[in-house]
């Protein structure tokens, strides 16, 4: 299974930095990755959960998921998504 999703490591990391040096915030890069955009009208283009790195491995590795992996998103904004590859082993 192959997911890309914000990353809630770098979006948190982004708005300290934001706050530390007192620049302003990149919607695209807080609310937006965050809560989704409704401007889509589409229910699967808002989010209902936000997950750090480590809480998508943990869940996908409880879910039964091996060769858990967080990559470097290829569809998605790379310096606030992730992408997360794992495997499901087949089982008879």
């Amino acid at each position: 299974m192959i997911l890309e999703l914000p990353c809630m490591d770098k979006v948190i990391y982004y708005m300290k930095a934001c706050l530390d040096q007192q620049r302003e915030m990149d919607a695209q890069m807080t609310w937006l990755a965050i809560w989704g955009d409704p401007n889509y009208k589409r229910v699967e283009m808002c989010h209902k959960w936000g997950y750090t790195k480590s809480q998508m491995v943990e869940l996908l590795k409880d879910a039964g998921f091996t060769d858990v992996q967080v990559q470097k998103p290829r569809y998605h904004v790379v310096h606030r998504d992730m992408r997360v590859v794992a495997v499901k082993p087949l089982t008879t």
